[in-house]
């Protein structure tokens, strides 16, 4: 399948196949989306990145993630040939030229992905099998286990992450067993990750409170500095290591209560269904990593977590210049402009840590073009920001050091410099 800089007619939205049409379901169950003031049925529609996307947005706006997942998203929605309602407005089709503009820029450098990456998923399971057995053999455990540990951590960028955005790029039986080995979190991320794309943020970013009570919502911190302090950071501390408990349960929270929509709407009723098959997997699942790497498997859940944390938390939360975009984007340009000032790229200048983080460095490119395979965000990186260059974009690239050491003095409230409030191009 070929990614969103490839000809409409493959990339877009496609009719769907005959083959796989179903009897008109009733009016309560249809899938219905809203871009640019006009609302599209979708429930017969076979989108080329999976149905996945379309149950976990539907009734909702999708017009932001339209315009960044597809070169020309007129053009797309226009190909999609399903019934829509409203006369719409204008947001496809003006203010739009710079990001117009690097979209071709970017698909010049990097082409278009292989047709499958199912040996992105490979690999990391060989090593994995390779570190459960020195850990056995007791040749070098505490050693194996804490890249047991790391390994996991980078599979979440690498496979889950990837399939949060596009979940037909994958075969399906990469998809089981995935599922099976991080007890379906992918499906369970995708009902709600979309939303911190279309609100980086913003309100209706889940993102941004993924911490409290324990820490203060980072939104919260960039609006009144006089909230951060000695404590703030040592509780930081504490919990970043934890991050993927604290996702689950912000996401479980937040599929429980339906987010304002029918309990028996279809989107609703998909993303209860994923949280159940996960929970029913997730104690057996690490129980078994838990018995394979016994005594020494704390250390593989602190590895795991901590690269998480290290390699995500901070690349929204720098300082307050990323909370200066006060005006909700009204253009293209301007969603573009809002991207990357709320966004931080780290040494994304460097292909070995670039490797090592799995592409989740290159922040800056993945949240202009979401549905980017990793392998190809440093290249895209490397246009974007001497694109930002040329037309004095906000981008910042910082080093893993001077990342946290800038998201340290926001955590202790303390105001960025002058230069950072009103970042160019570094």
């Amino acid at each position: 399948m070929r990614w969103c800089f490839a000809s409409v007619a493959a990339v877009a939205l496609q009719q769907p196949r005959a083959s796989l049409r179903q009897p008109p379901a009733p009016a309560h169950e249809r899938l219905t989306l809203t871009a640019d003031g006009v609302v599209y049925d979708v429930t017969d529609f076979d989108h080329p990145g999976g149905r996945e996307l379309l149950l976990a947005h539907a009734g909702e706006d999708v017009t932001h993630l339209v315009a960044s997942n597809h070169r020309r998203p007129a053009n797309a929605l226009r190909a999609a040939r399903v019934k829509r309602h409203g006369a719409g407005g204008s947001y496809f089709d003006r203010g739009a030229d710079l990001y117009d503009a690097l979209k071709g820029e970017v698909r010049a450098a990097v082409g278009d992905p292989p047709a499958t990456i199912a040996a992105a998923a490979l690999w990391p399971y060989a090593a994995r099998v390779a570190c459960v057995v020195a850990c056995q053999r007791g040749c070098l455990p505490a050693l194996f286990a804490t890249l047991y540990g790391l390994l996991l951590g980078r599979s979440v960028w690498t496979v889950t992450h990837e399939y949060v955005h596009a979940p037909a790029r994958w075969p399906r039986w990469v998809r089981t067993l995935h599922a099976l080995d991080f007890a379906n979190v992918g499906a369970i991320w995708l009902a709600e990750h979309h939303r911190h794309h279309a609100a980086t943020n913003r309100d209706g970013d889940p993102d941004r409170r993924w911490f409290e009570p324990v820490v203060p919502g980072f939104d919260a911190l960039a609006a009144d500095r006089r909230r951060g302090g000695l404590g703030v950071l040592l509780r930081a501390c504490f919990v970043y290591p934890l991050l993927p408990l604290f996702m689950v349960a912000r996401v479980a929270t937040f599929l429980l209560r339906g987010d304002g929509a029918d309990a028996a709407a279809p989107r609703t009723r998909a993303a209860r269904r994923a949280l159940a098959i996960g929970g029913a997997l997730a104690l057996p699942r690490f129980a078994l990593d838990a018995l394979l790497l016994h005594p020494f498997y704390p250390l593989t859940f602190l590895a795991a977590t901590s690269y998480l944390a290290l390699t995500f938390v901070a690349t929204h939360t720098a300082d307050e210049a990323n909370y200066a975009q006060t005006k909700a984007p009204t253009t293209q340009d301007e969603w573009l402009v809002d991207q990357i000032a709320s966004t931080n790229d780290v040494r994304a200048d460097g292909p070995v840590y670039t490797w090592l983080t799995g592409g989740i460095n290159c922040h800056s490119a993945h949240h202009v073009f979401p549905n980017l395979p990793g392998a190809k965000l440093g290249a895209a990186t490397e246009v974007l920001r001497r694109f930002s260059a040329r037309h004095g974009l906000p981008y910042r690239n910082f080093s893993p050091a001077g990342l946290w050491g800038s998201h340290a003095s926001f955590l202790l409230g303390r105001r960025a410099p002058e230069e950072r409030r009103c970042p160019v191009t570094s």
